[in-house]
């Protein structure tokens, strides 16, 4: 389990893996620009397309979560990876052990 303690920049309109692999435990992250995430779970490296379309949150801009994947997706709960859209280039903080 690779950690995590930086920014990651999202390219416009591109899912971007949050999490360097597979992780367990909590995870805080922080969306630092002036639009909306979009974030969703997975349980390995592939972004099925329906991750794109069901099962995803909206972090809003300043807006913050601190806890475990599988808490903020209840429907994926063996979800171990993080993938952030924006419609704009934009960053945000992660951080993971």
């Amino acid at each position: 389990m690779p950690a995590r303690a930086g920014d990651v920049t999202i390219p416009a309109q591109t899912w971007v893996e949050a999490t360097d692999g597979a992780i367990s435990g909590n995870i805080f992250v922080q969306n630092k620009g002036a639009f909306a995430v979009l974030v969703a779970a997975t349980e390995d490296s592939d972004l099925a397309a329906d991750a794109t379309t069901d099962g995803r949150a909206e972090l809003l801009p300043g807006k913050d979560y601190l806890g475990a994947i599988s808490d903020w997706f209840l429907a994926t709960p063996s979800a171990n990876r993080l993938w952030l859209w924006c419609d704009v280039q934009t960053a945000v903080t992660v951080h993971h052990g």
